[in-house]
């Protein structure tokens, strides 16, 4: 099964020009994974759930899956051991992560709320920080923008997650302070490499992080293109464009460029 092993790294780099084929792969992988055991499933239960959360096909499905993940991320903990925890520990907050973004606020909390004891127990930096991004999604989901950029910006101390300066840049667009959020966005450019080698729980984050790297630059046109800043606009979007070319882009992303496309249509400059 050395395919299993070698995953993250081909399907991230597949993320940069095919979506579709990232997915493939996931799928292929996640079955295979279940034929070997309980961590490698875990493993790849993880990527698809953080790949199919963009923009689930199926709402009913991916909330079962992501059900799926919580539980066994629940069930593979040992009670008597917190350090040996910890790799499910991320997991549990990873799942606690995506069903807020899909709006599941009650599962979300619980889960949150039986992981906290464990990140104190561990005392692991990338426990704390995938905590309090699952608190600043939840924030969001309250349409507490303001408070989830405050609880963001506190945990950024050089050894923050990439996830955290992504959910940043989506708390400050929303809070209404583009300048920050375009700042934030730069930064997941220039860090692009960061998304790549990242030391997390199996690299389960490492195609989110390649997908956001690329969705900071669709992001910088969006605020340019609102702000009635054409030129810089489509400029973005060329960048964009050129980094996912839209033969390979998925609906979600698509609906994105199209918006600003029509917005950009629409305005004189």
């Amino acid at each position: 099964h050395r395919d299993l092993h070698s995953f993250p790294t081909r399907r991230s780099s597949d993320l940069q020009g095919n979506w579709d084929r990232a997915h493939a792969i996931a799928r292929t992988n996640l079955a295979e994974a279940r034929k070997v055991g309980a961590n490698p499933t875990l493993r790849y239960l993880a990527i698809n759930a953080g790949l199919d959360s963009y923009d689930p096909v199926d709402s009913a499905s991916f909330a079962a899956s992501t059900k799926e993940l919580i539980a066994k991320a629940r069930g593979m903990l040992v009670s008597d051991d917190a350090h040996a925890n910890y790799p499910n520990v991320f997991v549990l907050l990873f799942g606690a992560y995506l069903a807020s973004n899909a709006g599941d606020k009650d599962l979300a909390a619980a889960t949150r709320d039986f992981a906290a004891g464990q990140v104190t127990a561990t005392g692991y930096v990338n426990l704390r920080h995938m905590l309090t991004i699952v608190d600043a999604s939840l924030l969001l989901q309250n349409n507490q923008a303001e408070s989830a950029v405050d609880v963001l910006e506190k945990d950024i101390d050089g050894s923050e997650l990439y996830l955290t300066h992504a959910l940043l840049a989506d708390a400050l667009q929303k809070a209404g302070k583009d300048s920050a959020a375009v700042e934030q966005s730069n930064w997941l450019i220039a860090n692009r490499g960061r998304a790549y080698v990242e030391v997390n729980i199996d690299q389960i984050l490492q195609a989110r992080n390649v997908a956001e790297s690329d969705l900071a630059l669709l992001r910088l046109a969006e605020i340019a293109a609102a702000s009635g800043r054409v030129e810089e606009a489509r400029q973005q979007l060329n960048r964009f464009e050129t980094a996912w070319p839209g033969a390979h882009r998925p609906a979600f992303v698509q609906r994105r460029v199209d918006a600003v496309s029509k917005l950009l249509t629409s305005t004189r400059g």
